[in-house]
């Protein structure tokens, strides 16, 4: 026959043993985040540049254009092409005498060119590019000195 007392003398024990791994699981979890936060690990996290860059090519006028539709954390973005031959842009691109990093003419800098940094260029700003051949077209970016890759796009095939 079926013991009642048997079977709840048995099953009394599973709900404190499953409420104590629940608390501990939840204070070591709490723990590791306040101890980051204390400890200054979360201020050397570093965000990557993020933008929307779209390329429209016309092959048979050997240009790419580069078009900024939107920056995120970013302190300056710029596109490079391996064989350009000229680079014209549809905003204001020369950067401050004292602002380091890439400029925009072409003269200095052949295969960069500015999309945005401070205040110069922005969203909606394109870069039409002149080739002579097939390349490599790169849109860098570039956060507390760290430059990173956002998006490149082979041109001229």
């Amino acid at each position: 026959m079926f013991d009642i007392k048997t079977n709840a003398s048995n099953q009394e024990g599973v709900s404190p043993v499953i409420g104590v791994i629940l608390m501990v699981a939840i204070t070591v979890i709490l723990a590791a985040v306040i101890g980051t936060f204390v400890l200054g690990f979360a201020d050397q996290l570093q965000q990557n540049p993020q933008a929307v860059v779209t390329f429209d090519e016309d092959t048979a006028a050997t240009q790419l254009d580069v078009r900024l539709s939107a920056v995120q954390a970013a302190d300056s973005i710029w596109v490079q092409a391996d064989t350009a031959d000229s680079y014209t842009s549809s905003g204001s691109m020369a950067p401050a005498a004292s602002d380091p990093g890439p400029v925009s003419d072409p003269s200095t800098t052949p295969d960069q060119f500015l999309l945005d940094r401070q205040d110069n260029g922005g969203v909606g700003t394109v870069v039409e590019i002149q080739y002579t051949g097939a390349g490599l077209a790169q849109v860098i970016g570039e956060v507390g000195g760290k430059d990173t890759v956002i998006q490149d796009e082979q041109y001229g095939e």
